[in-house]
C-alpha cells in the first residue's frame, strides 16, 4: 500500500494519515494558497488503474459536488496526480472525528446528543434522496463530527443516481455487511432510498445502545441475521428507552422494503414523539427541580431522596411501593419505571428541602416543588398495569395506612 506522507498533488502537501477503507486512504493535506488543512482521499493505488473502480471514484466526485447541504460535506477538488499514481477527492477536514468515535467514547449516548445528531443525519439523507442519489454505504464511519458536535454525512461513493445507468453489475453486493439491507444482502437492483433507510435504523439502534444489533462471526451468519433475525429489543441493553422507541426502529428495519418507513423524517417525527415525554421529566429534574432543591436550600439530592424516604414515606407504603416496583421490572416497565423514580427522587428532594426550610417563604417554595412531584409521581406510578398502584397513591396522600394483598 503506498503511503503519501510527505508527497505533494496540486496544491496540497500531505501530513499524516488519518484512515483507510476500501474506497482508499484519507490523508490532512496542508493547502497552501489558503493556508487551511483538507482531507483528501486517495483511491487504492493498485486499483487505480481498474477502469470500473476509477469511474466509481470520479462519478463520487461529481455526486458530492453536486450536494448543497448544511450537513453533507464539501467537496473542494479532485484529480489524478501522476506523480503517486493514483486519483484523488479534496474535502473539507473535520476534527472531530466519526461518529464511530463518539459512539466508542461517549457510550450510552445522551438521548438529547441521540435525537440532534440523527436528526442532522436524516436530514441530510432526505435531501440526497430528494435528488434522486441514494448513499449506499451509510454507516457511523462515514458520518464526520466537527468541533462543535455536528454530524455531516460523507462518502457517497458507494452512491448511485437512480435516474443514470449504474456502474455496479446486477448482482454485485456493495455495502457494509452490519449496516447492509435485506435487498443488498440479495443483491437486488436496483436499490432506492429504503436500502438507506434501514441502514439508518441499524444506526440509530448503535447510537441508542452503543452496540450493533446483529454481530457474527462470519459473512454467512451475519446475512442470515439480516434476513431472518428480528432486532433485539432496545429495552433490554437500555431500560430508559421506551418501547415506542424499538416500534420506530422495527419499522425502519423492516424486512421487506416496502414495509418500511417512507422517509428518513417520519423516523425522526417517530423518535421524537417517542422520546420527548421521558425527556422532558428528565430534563425538568436535571434543569429546574435539582438546581432549585440545591442552590436554594444546598442539598445533594441523592442524599435527599435517601433522607426523604425514611422520613417522609410510612413504612407500609414504602414497603409495598418497592413490591409494586420489583414486580414491575419483572415485566416490559422498565422505561416508566425509570420516570417513576426521576419524579420520586425530585418530590424527595422537595421533602427534605422543606423541612430544611429557614423561613416561610422557603417553606411555601419548597412545597410548591413537592406537590408538582408527588402528583406526577403518582400519575406515573398509576400506569403501570398493576391494579394496586392507585390505592397505594390514594393511602399515600391521605397518610392512611396500607396494606399489599
Amino acid at each position: 500500500m503506498t503511503n503519501f506522507i510527505g508527497k505533494r498533488v496540486g496544491q496540497y502537501q500531505v501530513t499524516r494519515k488519518i484512515g483507510e477503507g476500501g474506497m482508499g486512504q484519507v490523508y490532512i493535506a496542508h493547502q497552501e494558497s489558503i493556508g487551511r488543512d483538507v482531507a483528501v482521499k486517495f483511491i487504492i493505488d493498485q486499483a487505480a488503474n481498474v477502469t470500473e473502480f476509477a469511474d466509481r471514484f470520479e462519478r463520487e466526485v461529481k455526486i458530492c459536488a453536486s450536494l448543497n447541504h448544511a450537513h453533507i460535506i464539501k467537496v473542494f477538488d479532485y484529480g489524478r496526480a501522476p506523480n503517486v499514481a493514483a486519483a484523488y477527492i479534496v474535502m473539507e477536514y473535520l476534527k472531530g472525528g466519526t461518529l464511530a468515535d463518539v459512539i466508542r467514547n461517549k457510550s450510552p449516548l445522551p438521548l438529547t446528543t441521540v435525537i440532534e445528531l440523527f436528526e442532522q443525519i436524516a436530514s441530510a439523507l432526505d435531501y440526497a434522496h430528494s435528488k434522486g442519489i441514494i448513499h449506499r454505504d451509510l454507516k457511523p464511519l462515514n458520518v464526520l463530527i466537527d468541533e462543535g458536535e455536528n454530524a455531516y454525512i460523507s462518502d457517497f461513493g458507494l452512491a448511485k443516481l437512480r435516474t443514470a445507468s449504474s456502474l455496479t453489475n446486477t448482482g454485485m453486493i456493495m455495502g457494509t455487511a452490519a449496516y447492509m439491507s435485506p435487498e443488498q444482502w440479495k443483491g437486488k437492483q436496483p436499490l432506492d432510498e429504503r436500502a438507506d433507510i434501514y441502514s439508518l435504523g441499524i444506526m440509530l439502534f448503535e447510537m441508542i445502545t452503543g452496540r450493533l444489533p446483529f454481530e457474527a462471526d462470519t459473512i454467512e451468519s451475519m446475512l442470515y441475521l439480516h434476513l431472518f433475525e428480528p432486532i433485539p429489543q432496545i429495552n433490554d441493553l437500555r431500560s430508559d428507552i421506551p418501547q415506542t422507541v424499538q416500534q420506530v426502529i422495527d419499522r425502519a428495519t423492516a424486512k421487506e422494503h416496502d414495509q418500511r418507513t417512507s422517509s428518513c423524517h417520519d423516523i425522526v417525527s417517530g423518535l421524537k414523539n417517542a422520546l420527548v415525554p421521558a425527556l422532558h421529566i428528565s430534563q425538568m429534574i436535571e434543569n429546574e427541580i435539582i438546581p432549585e432543591t440545591e442552590q436554594d436550600f444546598g442539598i445533594d439530592v441523592d442524599e435527599a431522596y435517601e433522607e426523604a424516604m425514611e422520613k417522609f414515606v410510612p413504612t407500609p407504603h414504602y414497603e409495598a411501593l418497592t413490591q409494586i416496583m420489583e414486580r414491575a421490572t419483572l415485566g416490559n416497565n422498565r422505561a416508566l419505571l425509570n420516570k417513576i423514580d426521576f419524579a420520586n427522587k425530585a418530590w424527595a428532594a422537595a421533602c427534605v428541602a422543606k423541612s430544611r426550610a429557614r423561613n416561610d417563604h422557603e417553606k411555601a417554595i419548597a412545597d410548591g416543588l413537592l406537590h408538582k412531584w408527588m402528583d406526577e409521581s403518582a400519575k406515573l406510578t398509576m400506569q403501570l398495569e398493576e391494579p394496586t398502584p392507585k390505592m397505594i397513591v390514594e393511602a399515600r396522600r391521605a397518610n392512611k395506612p396500607f396494606e399489599l394483598q
